[in-house]
Formats: structure tokens, C-alpha cells, sequence
């Protein structure tokens, strides 16, 4: 889980982040989505695990099932990228 326990799209918010990274261990696809379009497309309680399958539902593996499911995970790193230090 990303960015010490946060749960939802507004608890990485509330600890300053703007961006979360995705990626599959099963294959090599990635992704970067910044928070604020996902606020204004999703809400600020969407749980992360929820929007791991929204940003993997065309993924074929997703309803893949044992070792050929779908690998999809927060990378480490999320939202840490424009983060004021």
C-alpha cells in the first residue's frame, strides 16, 4: 500500500502527494496518474485497491485466476515524485 497507509485517493491528499505510479509484475505496463484528475473522475473516497482494478479493467489477466492473474501494484515511490522535500 502506498505512501504509509493511506487508504483512499484523499488520504494521499491530505499527506501532500499529487501523483501515485502503477505497475505489473506480470508484464510491462506502468502508469502515472496524477490525484487531481482522478478526484474530479473518481471522488476523493475511492480506496486505493479500488483503483488499482479501475486503471487495470482492460488488463486481459485481470480475471485471470492463481499465478496468471493480473500483477498490478503500487510501485514504490507513489506519489513521492512531486513532493516537496
Amino acid at each position: 500500500m502506498p505512501s504509509g497507509g493511506a487508504r483512499t485517493v484523499g488520504d494521499l491528499v491530505e499527506r501532500g502527494h499529487e501523483r501515485v505510479l502503477i505497475g505489473c509484475d506480470k508484464c510491462d505496463r506502468t502508469g502515472s496518474y496524477g490525484l487531481g484528475g482522478l478526484i474530479v473522475r473518481y471522488g476523493l473516497d475511492l480506496r486505493l485497491p479500488a483503483l488499482l482494478a479501475l486503471v487495470s479493467a482492460d488488463c486481459p489477466r485481470r480475471a485471470g485466476q492463481g499465478l496468471d492473474r493480473c500483477g498490478v501494484v503500487y510501485r514504490k515511490g507513489t506519489s513521492l515524485a512531486n513532493r516537496p522535500k
